[in-house]
């Protein structure tokens, strides 16, 4: 019983990691099997229990350095496990088919966040990560339609963030997804740009509006060949009508350099880490303070979406207002890099985060 039970807990690891492997049963595969099984049985009793909290990352104009709009990342504390970072628990909800679940408690939470912290008053948007199980979801569009209803707050609030894994096949059930999300007015933002050998594929086959520039890119500006590749990304998404907002900016020098280079948008901890939601209000009092009225839109992309799918009848119904991306105040540039259209992840990201 013994060498069975060793031989299962080598198959079950060798599975996880995918693809024909070979996996030899050693100590650690056995604790990190028992590892696995225990955060996926707390997270499902969270879930349940809806015991997850949500933290939000403001996203800004770099050329105004006015507030946005906010990202919503999960965040968890088990009273068994302590603090569960979202790497771990989100690769754990994907692996076992919580990741729906998750993604739509972070919705609903990030949403009830924007509404009360009077964000969504102000014209703000709120940005949620949607991992390639969930836009296959066929109740999906639904779900995020109830989510907007159950708030409050139009369609065009709402940026939906993909990554590179969300498969680009014609014909794909996320495609249509994302087209549907598209056509009721949300916004569709392509995540990690210029971490993979992907992007480029991507940006030609997804309904997209707004390309996330990866921190990588932006933390190598001060080397003149990779500030070459970005310029040349940002010119490239701009002239497909994309908005660019870079990730991970942590230095004023940064700022100038993506407005020399044509972003419209950034978030990083130049302005803040990722807030709990008790401290939002003060934040979008404060910019409402220093930049009256409401925040300036940012004009539709030019992408075609009609001919990819119909839109999902439950999103039709949302209200379509005309509302722009992202975040909070920067000490005020040179706006050298003109907005162009909307924007909308990460700090420590999690789905629907």
């Amino acid at each position: 019983p013994e060498l069975l039970a060793e031989a299962t807990t080598a198959v079950t690891a060798a599975k996880r990691a995918g693809g024909d492997r070979t996996a030899l049963f050693r100590g650690e595969v056995a604790e990190g099997v028992r590892r696995r099984a225990l955060v996926e049985r707390r997270l499902r009793a969270a879930l349940a229990a809806d015991a997850l909290h949500v933290e939000l990352q403001p996203l800004v104009h770099l050329a105004s350095g006015r507030l946005k709009g906010f990202e919503v990342l999960a965040r968890w504390q088990d009273d068994a496990l302590g603090r569960v970072g979202p790497d771990e628990f989100v690769a754990v909800a994907e692996g076992s088919g919580l990741v729906t679940a998750l993604g739509r408690h972070a919705l609903r939470r990030g949403l009830h966040a924007l509404v009360a912290s009077g964000a969504a008053a102000r014209g703000l948007t709120l940005s949620v990560n949607a991992s390639p199980l969930e836009l296959r979801d066929p109740g999906y569009p639904a779900a995020v339609a109830d989510a907007l209803a159950e708030a409050g707050v139009p369609a065009a609030s709402l940026v939906v963030e993909v990554t590179e894994g969300v498969p680009v096949a014609p014909g794909d059930p996320a495609l249509g997804t994302m087209a549907a999300l598209r056509a009721a007015g949300c916004r569709i933002a392509l995540d990690d740009v210029g971490s993979g050998y992907a992007s480029l594929t991507y940006l030609a086959r997804l309904p997209v509006d707004v390309v996330k520039v990866d921190r990588s890119l932006v933390v190598a500006l001060g080397d003149p060949r990779s500030a070459r590749v970005l310029e040349a990304l940002v010119r490239l998404s701009r002239s497909l009508g994309l908005v660019v907002l870079a990730e991970g900016i942590e230095h004023e020098a940064q700022v100038r350099a993506l407005l020399r280079a044509g972003a419209t948008l950034g978030q990083g901890w130049l302005w803040s880490r990722a807030l709990p939601v008790d401290h939002l209000a003060d934040l979008v009092a404060r910019d409402a303070a220093a930049h009256p009225g409401p925040p300036p839109d940012l004009p539709t992309s030019l992408l075609p979406v009609a001919a990819l799918a119909a839109p999902s009848p439950a999103l039709a119904s949302q209200p379509v207002a005309s509302q722009p991306v992202a975040s909070q105040p920067v000490a005020s540039q040179p706006a050298d890099g003109v907005p162009v259209q909307r924007a909308a992840r990460r700090e420590e990201a999690a789905p629907g985060a």
